[in-house]
């Protein structure tokens, strides 16, 4: 293959690149998800890392919580409606995603009964559906979780403005 050849299939393939980039970057800014502030709670980091970057890839200002402690603490100390959504793995040390979701739905603050929940677990047991239901828990989603289904799930709950 001739310089020339090699030369102008590289330019090629970084338009390619360049033009899928640009097309990714318009999905994200175009996203009703886009800026939205989502406050993340996991205490397994690489399941963290995965989620930080699912919920990046749409534009989403996530910020994470290494338990649901630290996640009520967060919760607390923020202005009111400064989250738009709260992502609780369920099976944490220290206070777990029921506990957490309870105790955000109980705080004295204008957005604590109306600010979107998700549990995300490996179990998919009626009774882990029930302690979600009681705790206040808007939806339960099952890891691993589908990044279009969180997408969706976020976007049937988050008021539009």
């Amino acid at each position: 293959m001739s310089e020339a050849v090699k030369s102008s299939n590289a330019r090629n393939s970084l338009r390619e690149k360049i033009d899928r980039r640009k097309n990714e970057l318009s999905e994200r800014e175009n996203s009703f998800l886009c800026g939205k502030r989502v406050l993340f709670a996991e205490d397994d980091m690489t399941n963290a890392h995965l989620m930080m970057r699912i919920l990046s890839a749409k534009g989403i200002k996530a910020e994470f919580a290494k338990d649901g402690n630290a996640a009520m603490q967060m919760f607390a100390g923020s202005e009111e409606h400064y989250y738009d959504a709260v992502i609780l793995d369920v099976h944490m040390p220290v206070v777990n995603g029921h506990e957490a979701a309870f105790a955000i739905r109980s705080m004295r603050r204008a957005d604590s009964r109306t600010v979107p929940i998700i549990a995300v677990t490996a179990y998919e047991a009626a009774e882990e559906k029930e302690l979600s239901r009681e705790a206040g828990i808007s939806v339960h989603l099952t890891k691993p979780v589908d990044p279009y289904l969180l997408y969706t799930t976020l976007e049937e709950l988050l008021p539009r403005s």
